[in-house]
């Protein structure tokens, strides 16, 4: 096909599946315990910042099974970045358990 001709076949904006506008950004979700992070070097995409924040809490309550310590207390944190590096959104969830001794 000459190149006219698939300049006219493809037309002057590339195909919608390439589009920009298409595409997902693309969110990290770093989360701490306590002093403990683990970063997201691999990140996922989600429709946008909204549904990254969901996919953080989501996470968060199954991080928190886990035996807190003899203090019963423990702070988990989930940072959602964008590709640049920017924190956009904090999700915080505390755990605190409080025992009387017999």
């Amino acid at each position: 096909m000459q190149p006219f001709a698939r300049a006219r076949f493809l037309g002057s904006q590339p195909p919608a599946f390439l589009s920009p506008r298409v595409l997902m950004p693309r969110y990290f979700i770093d989360y701490s315990d306590g002093p403990v992070l683990l970063r997201d070097e691999e990140g996922q995409c989600y429709q946008d910042l909204r549904a990254a924040r969901d996919a953080a809490i989501a996470a968060l309550p199954d991080i928190g099974r886990e035996p807190p310590p003899d203090s019963g207390q423990r702070a988990f944190t989930a940072y959602v970045r964008d590709e640049t590096g920017e924190v956009l959104c904090t999700v915080r969830l505390n755990l605190d358990a409080n025992c009387r001794s017999p």
